[in-house]
């Protein structure tokens, strides 16, 4: 598998785009959300593969990049999957006021989209099992076994028994982080470092990525996140817009 962050933040892009990582396994590629990180997708995607947009919810720092997704996106068919209405929502979203032009008469490509909810689905050679977190609003939580390995992307969501059971022995787990325990808050319904850490020695995850960071959070504060996360789990990392894993 390989794993590319374009965007680690979230709400707005102060000092990084907000969130968009890329998984690619070997028959398919799966995009976490469509915050403003989706802007680099062309640079990055391989569109000889069937392509799937996990979203998380609905917030806009997770879902604006829809509106330049028939920009960024080279392939010649995608599939954007996420919680019950998904397709009602995207067209919503994008026809007057809000866009001129209907999503399908913009995109040069076909577009499917699939409703999402706790289970398990099979995309090609992929398992995805999917969970609801605990966040503001309804927020999915996703598990990818493929090519003999497990990847766990779980992000906006207050700490949680979901969290545990979608990364059990994950090779590499990526977790909400929003906050430093001093700027812990309840607005929003997030994780702190320290929080996510002790999921990911629960979980038993190999590797657990932070993610996900408070906008207003430069690079001291991210090696604080980190040196919190790692007292309590050490396999812990710093996700960095454009970093590349290959596991």
């Amino acid at each position: 598998m390989k794993l590319t962050f374009l965007g680690t933040g979230c709400w707005h892009p102060l000092h990084r785009q907000t969130a968009c990582t890329l998984l690619e396994t070997d028959e398919a590629n799966f995009i976490f959300d469509l915050g403003t990180g989706s802007s680099k997708l062309a640079k990055h995607l391989n569109t000889n593969k069937p392509t799937f947009v996990m979203l998380s919810h609905f917030h806009f720092d997770h879902f604006v990049g829809i509106f330049w997704l028939a920009d960024v996106f080279k392939g010649s068919e995608i599939t954007i999957c996420g919680n019950t209405g998904v397709e009602h929502f995207v067209n919503k979203i994008m026809s007057k006021p809000f866009d001129p032009i209907p999503f399908k008469k913009l995109c040069k490509f076909k577009v499917g989209f699939k409703n999402l909810s706790k289970g398990t689905f099979h995309f090609g050679n992929a398992k995805i099992e999917v969970d609801y977190l605990h966040h503001s609003d309804t927020s999915l939580g996703y598990r990818i076994e493929a090519d003999g390995k497990v990847f766990s992307y779980i992000t906006d969501t207050q700490p949680c028994p979901a969290s545990i059971e979608l990364a059990k022995n994950a090779n590499i787990m990526v977790h909400d982080s929003t906050w430093l325990e001093i700027d812990k808050s309840t607005i929003g319904k997030h994780t702190t470092a320290k929080e996510a850490a002790l999921l990911a020695r629960h979980a038993n995850a190999k590797a657990f990525y932070l993610y996900h960071y408070a906008p207003n959070y430069g690079k001291k504060e991210l090696l604080q996140l980190l040196k919190e996360a790692k007292s309590i789990f050490k396999q812990t990392y710093l996700s960095e817009d454009d970093l590349v894993v290959k596991f």
